[in-house]
């Protein structure tokens, strides 16, 4: 049963020296000693192939055991967080080079700036650490169609390696198939030095976000009235998902265009029309500062929780050449075309407010906020 092996388990630790890796009622769990000495790296991934971490022998100095099993906790933060959530051990604590860890998460798949992420400091955890990215590739994930699980701790060769591991203090344990198949989503991966709990974060959005909402201001003018974008009192209408546009021949040839949805999105930024379009994003605990990218056809203005950025817009392009304030864009819009440094954000949430013009032919427009990682601990 899952209670006696893990007793087993934590025997065999004790009897070696290393701490008990793994609590009992554990489920997806599984357990590696590697060693500076062994030949190759040490791929560990648990049962249902959701989460794993791959450790190189030059990564410790002496033998270490390394642990990875599901765990109900969630990460200590503000932004937006997707699970299954997983704990990462290791005995010898902090690792010599940064080692890479995934997890199969379950956010949507719409969603973009995913980010894998950590409590820190252990075992005290107050915050959260996110990790630079990297590919799971590297990782043997399975991310299939997931299932609830139930308690599945592998011992594969357990007399044997039992006996190792009390003659050379090593013990390297594995599980078996789980009860049920597992892991689903998309691999987020990262690199990290340090263990704790593990889950994905969402920091600040994507192009073709999810959740704007927006205001029809009316026909495109020269001396453009806006305080309704920026009453308290409006309604905006929503949430709807960017990019928006329509498109009209002979301007198909803009390679935006054609990932488009223009039978949705021409009814919300139409021909020779103001549209106010907005939206909130928290930063990572700890952040100030955030990139926030568009892309426009025509004009555009730039409000970052009620402060008027447009001048803070880089490449400035023309402002103020067909409406007043307003950046000024030609020709095929591509993301990008524009960048603005977000600074002083608040740690809970912000809203970005961007009015969108159009002087005729086809109209775009896109954004997305790519959101600082606080300092690391």
């Amino acid at each position: 049963t899952l209670t006696k092996l893990t007793n087993l388990v934590n025997a065999l630790e004790a009897y070696v020296g290393l701490p008990q890796a793994i609590p009992q009622g554990a489920t997806d769990g599984v357990a590696t000693v590697v060693s500076p000495t062994q030949s190759g790296s040490s791929s560990i991934t648990t049962p249902s192939t959701t989460a794993g971490v791959v450790v190189n022998p030059t990564d410790v100095n002496v033998p270490t055991l390394v642990t990875v099993y599901a765990v109900p906790e969630t990460l200590l933060t503000n932004l937006p967080k997707y699970g299954p959530y997983y704990q990462f051990t290791s005995s010898s604590g902090t690792f010599n080079n940064a080692v890479l860890a995934g997890i199969c998460t379950d956010a949507p798949s719409s969603l973009s700036n995913l980010q894998l992420a950590h409590n820190v400091p252990d075992p005290n955890p107050t915050n959260i650490q996110i990790l630079p990215p990297a590919s799971t590739s590297g990782l043997s994930l399975g991310c299939t169609p997931y299932l609830a699980m139930g308690p599945s701790l592998r011992n594969e060769n357990l007399a044997v390696r039992g006996l190792r591991a009390l003659e050379r203090g090593l013990a390297r344990l594995v599980s078996p198939a789980p009860l049920m198949a597992a892991a689903s989503g998309t691999g987020v991966g990262g690199t990290t030095k340090n263990f704790s709990t593990f889950g994905v974060v969402q920091t600040g959005f994507g192009w073709s976000a999810t959740n704007w909402t927006y205001l029809k201001l009316g026909p495109t003018t020269s001396s453009p009235d806006i305080s309704a974008a920026l009453s308290p009192s409006s309604v905006f209408s929503g949430p709807v998902q960017g990019a928006f546009s329509m498109v009209n021949p002979p301007d198909t040839y803009c390679s935006v265009y054609a990932a488009t949805d223009t039978t949705i999105h021409s009814r919300v930024f139409g021909q020779d029309s103001m549209v106010a379009f907005k939206r909130t994003f928290v930063a990572p605990d700890g952040a100030s500062t955030a990139t926030m990218s568009f892309a426009i056809d025509n004009d555009m203005k730039v409000y970052v929780n009620g402060t008027d950025q447009t001048a803070n817009v880089t490449p400035n392009g023309t402002l103020g050449a067909n409406e007043a304030g307003f950046i000024s864009h030609e020709g095929c819009p591509n993301q990008g075309d524009f960048s603005l440094s977000l600074t002083g954000l608040d740690s809970l949430s912000n809203t970005v407010t961007i009015i969108a013009v159009d002087r005729g032919g086809s109209t775009y427009f896109d954004a997305s906020v790519t959101a600082a990682s606080p300092p690391h601990p």
